[in-house]
């Protein structure tokens, strides 16, 4: 048998160990752990293998393996065959370096020891031979690098006696494992390895299964914290902090003693924390919510174990209307995943737990006195026939009585428009820019699909552009400009197949990398901190040359618009502002160009670059409605806003404050577009947030490169729709105050409602938790909107 468990969140050791069964990560940690329990001899209780170099640290109590460890009877270990091992090592990282670019020290991207610090790894089929008595025996084994590049994918099969498990590691910084059961009657045991692309294993480690608790007992902790948290000496300097939950616990029923849980529903966009306390009203809760044909809706469910729980499940039901059905496949069932977060993503030091990534599980144990919460998320069917839907959810646990929970859902006889002047975006790192000849045709595969399933991701949650850059421009010795547009053009007709690139696209262009290499080889440095106050005209001729070739190419392909972005975040120094002026000159010097960049224009030190800006992208929402409109008219310049303060600054917790900005916010703003960074970004390991220089930012992904959202982005498509409920009975207004007839007055009086929902807006720079409607006002008000339309339709 084998177990193959998937990422959970690394946590401190108490509140891991409800959830070791699940978590790939502690089963290594768990591995590891053991390998200082016995003497490593042929035919001892354990046995650790640490692969790598011969100069390669070697952790304490491990044996080394190296490419040159060929099975011998002697030696009762070692490699089936000796061609095609190669070994990856990277150095055993602990000390930070100061960033010259950002004029601070940085931590390494990950912390590194004796076992994560090296690999030996093959394209080539292999065993690894153990002698080992007649007996069962649990083998763990770990494969993953520590460093690489963004466009290498490996996979590969894994095969222990009867059971084979398929291994998929998209990236360094991922460290997979898989654990495997077995019985050995003669012979070696074999681990039997046959690649894809190729296999990795950095470590090995081979036990009798009846001794696993002794492999947890015995140094799982302690291993767990420092591979998988922080190394010891620099988890000493981060300090956590607990949510302080002000409400007691309720009575619970003797019902929910005796099933040793309670239910409770809290709306989606408060925060509910592991301590939670239920209000007594939320207990045994009736599920409610409508949405319009099409529309996706979220309501929630939390699970208060009283005791421990194993096997824990949530299932749906088909949707009934009379005869009318929406079936269960429509019902996104998500369980709401904690993480270790840092109160912003800069910060180092400080961390606590908080609700995060929304993941899909088939079921899991649960510990007494930790809140689970359930995201449920139904997508109404475009055909739908109006009316009340009524349904369950089904809530399990292993020899416990089941929980339904009941499901009610209006759906209304509404089409919901989208303002087509707005623009909803998002930057983003595009996975098809990983596709290279040079790869292997499974990971050009496996970045195509996930650049693919993104896109459709991003569209289903109502984006409609994304942020990108251009590649294949050159330089030839004599100054001439040329640019492939092979890849960028793969880039657009994807996003073009999804409805992503109907509008102007925002590109970066690589102005700081030729800056590096035509006037000063250190850069311009992070905000242009280093850029230099004498750069020579000769370089911003360079910058027009280099717009005029990607133009041409432009045009060759009928690409969309380009907004040329040249720089992100310029700082206010003289020297910033002067370069930032000559770089803006140079592009507007290509005719028809329009430029793009994100500052803060209330700086009155950014004066002299308003002559050259098209689109100013602004963090906050800066200046107010009527301003807004007035500087759009009069300098002709569209404001767009990246509100990143609601994407992955903090700790991933101001879901209102994402509502409000997605919605009603972004209306009474003025802004003509959204577009926070970032779709997904990560640093080091994907699914530890305190490690690298900075906390990962936003979605998540599986193995198999589909995204893993987080609450934040469910909550943008709320307030999307929110915007989309308000634009369309907007436009029912107008139509029928042109029309006239009785419905001119309706429409009259639905305006005034706009009106009063306009003025009772409490305008912020950045919504995030004060100041801010509750999640059912923020119902109400949709709903009221939605009876308007019905009474005008």
């Amino acid at each position: 048998m084998t177990e193959h468990v998937r990422h959970c969140p690394r946590e401190t050791p108490s509140f891991l160990l409800q959830t070791v069964k699940m978590n790939k990560h502690y089963f290594f940690a768990a591995l590891v752990a053991a390998v200082a329990l016995t003497p490593v001899t042929r035919g001892a209780e354990v046995l650790r293998f640490d692969m790598g170099a011969e100069d390669s640290p070697l952790r304490d109590g491990f044996t080394q393996v190296t490419a040159k460890s060929i099975y011998s009877p002697e030696t009762g270990y070692g490699w089936r065959a000796p061609d095609g091992l190669k070994t990856h090592h990277q150095s055993y990282s602990r000390e930070w370096q100061y960033s010259e670019s950002r004029g601070r020290d940085y931590p390494p991207t990950i912390y590194t020891n004796e076992i994560t610090c090296d690999t030996i790894f093959s394209n080539r089929a292999n065993a690894f031979l153990v002698d080992v008595p007649a007996g069962q025996y649990t083998v763990y084994l770990l494969g993953g690098l520590s460093a690489g590049s963004s466009r290498e994918y490996h996979r590969f099969d894994a095969t222990v006696g009867e059971v084979r498990e398929t291994v998929k590691i998209p990236g360094p910084y991922i460290f997979e494992k898989r654990i495997f059961k077995t019985s050995v009657t003669q012979g070696p045991l074999a681990v039997e390895l046959s690649p894809t692309t190729d296999w990795l294993v950095s470590c090995l480690l081979v036990f009798p299964s009846d001794q696993a608790q002794q492999v947890r007992d015995g140094f799982l902790d302690e291993l767990e914290q420092e591979i998988y948290f922080l190394p010891p000496d620099v988890a000493a300097r981060w300090q956590k902090t607990e949510h302080a939950e002000p409400r007691p616990m309720p009575d619970f029923s003797a019902e929910d003693r005796q099933r040793g849980y309670a239910v409770f529903a809290r709306h989606w966009s408060e925060v509910i924390y592991p301590n939670t306390a239920p209000r007594p009203a939320e207990l045994n809760p009736e599920l409610a919510a409508f949405a319009s044909l099409g529309e996706y809706e979220p309501v929630t469910v939390t699970v208060r174990p009283l005791t421990d729980l194993s096997g824990a499940t949530l299932t749906a039901g088909d949707l009934r209307c009379g005869d009318a059905v929406i079936p269960a496949a429509n019902i996104d069932i998500r369980w709401v995943r904690y993480m270790l977060v840092r109160p912003n993503y800069s910060l180092f030091f400080s961390y606590h737990v908080a609700p995060d990534v929304l993941e899909h599980r088939q079921s899991s144990d649960l510990r007494k006195g930790e809140n689970q919460r359930f995201w449920v998320t139904t997508h109404v069917p475009d055909d739908a026939v109006p009316g009340v839907y009524e349904g369950k959810l089904t809530f399990r646990a292993a020899g416990r009585p089941g929980a339904g929970i009941p499901l009610k859902l209006r759906v209304l006889p509404i089409r919901l428009q989208k303002n087509p002047e707005h623009v909803y975006g998002m930057y983003y790192r595009d996975p098809l820019s990983n596709v290279s000849d040079g790869n292997s045709p499974q990971a050009n595969a496996w970045f195509t699909r996930k650049a693919e399933l993104e896109r459709q991701d991003m569209v289903e949650h109502g984006m409609t552009t994304h942020i990108s850059d251009v590649s294949g421009l050159q330089r030839d010795e004599q100054g001439n400009w040329t640019m492939d547009g092979t890849e960028t053009a793969r880039r657009i007709a994807l996003s073009r197949k999804y409805g992503l690139a109907d509008q102007p696209l925002v590109v970066s262009i690589p102005v700081s990398s030729w800056y590096s290499r035509l006037v000063d080889k250190q850069g311009t440095g992070s905000h242009l901190r280093l850029v230099r106050d004498d750069v020579p005209q000769s370089f911003f001729d360079e910058i027009t040359r280099m717009v005029e070739a990607v133009q041409r190419e432009r045009k060759n392909h009928n690409w969309p618009e380009f907004l040329y972005y040249p720089i992100d975040e310029p700082s206010t120094s003289p020297s910033s502002v002067k370069f930032m002026v000559g770089v803006m000159q140079a592009i507007k010097r290509v005719p028809g160009v329009r430029t793009y960049v994100t500052a803060d224009p209330s700086h009155e030190q950014f004066e002299p670059m308003w002559p050259y800006i098209d689109v100013w992208c602004c963090q906050p929402f800066v200046f107010g409605y009527e301003k807004i409109k007035r500087l759009s008219q009069e300098k002709g310049i569209e404001f767009w806003c990246y509100p990143n303060h609601i994407s992955g600054e903090n700790d991933h917790t101001p879901i209102r404050g994402a509502r409000m900005t997605w919605g009603y916010g972004f209306w009474k703003s003025g802004f003509k577009a959204l577009i926070p960074w970032i779709y997904q970004s990560s640093t080091g390991d994907p699914w530890n947030y305190l490690d690298g220089s900075s906390m990962d930012f936003f979605n998540r992904s599986t193995p198999d490169g589909e995204p893993i959202p987080v609450a934040m982005w469910e909550a943008y498509r709320e307030g999307l729709d929110d915007g989309r409920y308000l634009y369309t009975l907007q436009q029912l207004v107008d139509e029928a105050k042109k029309t006239g007839g009785p419905s001119a007055e309706l429409a009259r009086e639905a305006e005034e409602e706009i009106r009063d929902l306009w003025n009772s807006i409490e305008v912020q720079e950045k919504y995030k938790y004060d100041d801010l409607w509750s999640g059912p006002d923020f119902d109400a008000r949709r709903w009221l909107l939605a009876s308007w339309i019905l009474r005008l339709q």
